[in-house]
């Protein structure tokens, strides 16, 4: 039996899903760290700069004392705690900024550099400043002088955590919009089949439903394996079924040469030998026309209708046999006659062969009435879902060792027993139609006085 799996729709959209979230972080992860690297490059550029005004700047007094031109930095070096700094060692001697008011650099922070070497480090400045710092050594006029220019990058990381955010808002947008298009598009998609499944069911009931002429590329090969499948099946179940009635009728005419061949014998052994022969050929004989009979034209893959075709089951059963029996039909609990509407979501012609043989048996031996009843699976949690039929009827029934033998060994009594013919009459044919399906036939009495025949069918099978 096919089992479902997860649906299509979920497996996308959560492989999708978990591969558009890897690729969109990656790129949110590579945006950000383009981004503060272009942020500490401006600012590692715009300290060097600062570095060559400083050096341009410094001087030596006719005292031997250095000073620095304020003139060659921007004012911004001139209000404290500005966020732009700068320390100036030269021969022992210490330039500061104004900028730095009352703040002391941590002597490890003051590294001195050979002329020529740089540095590019992070330090924790004032008021929870984070200092870029840019130390740099140089010569100037014959002396090793050390830069050491800082700048306050905390707007610069509150702006890249700001883009962070930005970033994931953007990410989380584009991946609901992902899923709202990924499911608008395979519902429009799958939509496109359905067409395809109207046809099958359709064709299960027995209607003229036309495969549609055009499918998408990746089903096509199982829409027309499908339909090439149940048209191979319609006609072959057809096909079968026909010959079989048609074989039946042929056999009609040996069948008499047999019997006339037995009354002309005039060995007394030997005619008794032949009419035996010829009674059983005619009983199976009989049975293949009545089944032909009651499933008459076939239609395979049909539903069967209750309402539909009881009725002219009845009809002929009562032509065959007797007119005087009473057929009780009743649907559920409730025990309401079905409707056009009921119906057993089973095989049409699989059920008419059940039933039929069912109903002639019962046809055969009650007194007067006869109860077929269905009821449908119940939906009850933790309960059985399977479809029950019920044949009984108020004849004089089988006794229980007659039943359990029956049953067990699948024989028919009319072969054995002349008295009881009919009893078990296709009684194997309807093992075999309830065994397709994996169900369960039983036998009992019934409350009617008669033989209640009991059919379990699961739901799963339908």
């Amino acid at each position: 039996m096919i089992r479902a799996s997860a649906a299509i729709e979920q497996r996308l959209a959560r492989h999708g899903l978990l591969l558009l979230a890897i690729l969109m972080l990656l790129l949110t992860v590579l945006v950000e760290l383009g981004a503060a690297s272009v942020a500490r490059q401006f600012v590692t550029t715009r300290l060097q700069h600062d570095a060559e005004s400083l050096i341009t700047g410094l001087s030596v007094t006719p005292a031997g004392q250095w000073q620095l031109d304020p003139g060659v930095l921007p004012p911004v070096y001139q209000r404290p705690y500005a966020g732009h700094y700068y320390v100036v060692q030269v021969q022992g001697q210490m330039l500061t900024s104004r900028s730095l008011w009352d703040y002391q650099p941590a002597p490890s922070s003051l590294v001195r550099l050979a002329p020529g070497e740089n540095e590019l480090r992070h330090l924790p400045g004032p008021e929870g400043q984070q200092w870029q710092v840019w130390q740099e050594g140089a010569q100037v006029q014959g002396a090793d002088v050390t830069l050491m220019l800082a700048e306050d990058v905390t707007p610069v990381v509150q702006w890249v955590a700001q883009f962070r955010w930005q970033m994931l808002a953007v990410v989380a947008i584009t991946l609901v919009l992902y899923l709202l298009l990924q499911r608008q598009v395979l519902r429009r998609s799958f939509a496109q089949l359905r067409p395809l499944r109207e046809a099958i069911q359709a064709q299960r009931e027995g209607q003229a439903g036309a495969f549609p002429e055009t499918v998408p590329a990746e089903v096509q090969p199982l829409a027309s394996a499908i339909e090439d499948l149940m048209q191979r099946y319609r006609a072959q179940l057809a096909r079968s079924r026909q010959t079989l009635g048609n074989l039946a009728h042929e056999l009609k005419r040996p069948l008499q040469q047999l019997q006339w061949l037995a009354e002309q014998e005039a060995d007394a052994t030997r005619r008794q030998q032949l009419t035996a022969l010829y009674q059983q050929l005619n009983r199976q004989l009989e049975r293949e026309l009545r089944r032909a009979r009651i499933a008459g034209d076939p239609q395979p893959l049909s539903p069967f209708y209750p309402a539909r075709e009881l009725p002219a089951l009845q009809t002929l059963l009562a032509r065959i046999h007797r007119n005087d029996r009473q057929l009780d039909c009743q649907w559920g609990d409730d025990a309401a006659p079905p409707t056009t509407q009921n119906a057993l979501p089973f095989d049409r012609d699989d059920m008419l062969e059940l039933l039929g043989n069912l109903l002639d048996n019962a046809w055969r031996h009650a007194e007067s009435r006869i109860v077929l009843a269905f009821k449908p699976p119940s939906a009850g949690e933790g309960e059985l879902r399977e479809w029950r039929i019920v044949v009984e009827d108020d004849g004089p029934g089988i006794p229980g060792d007659q039943r359990s033998q029956l049953l067990q060994r699948g024989a028919r009594l009319d072969e054995s027993d002349a008295a009881s013919e009919g009893a078990g009459l296709g009684l194997s044919i309807c093992q075999a139609v309830v065994a397709s399906y994996h169900g369960d036939l039983a036998l009992a009495e019934s409350p009617l006085g008669g033989l209640r025949v009991t059919i379990a069918l699961p739901a799963a099978a339908s």
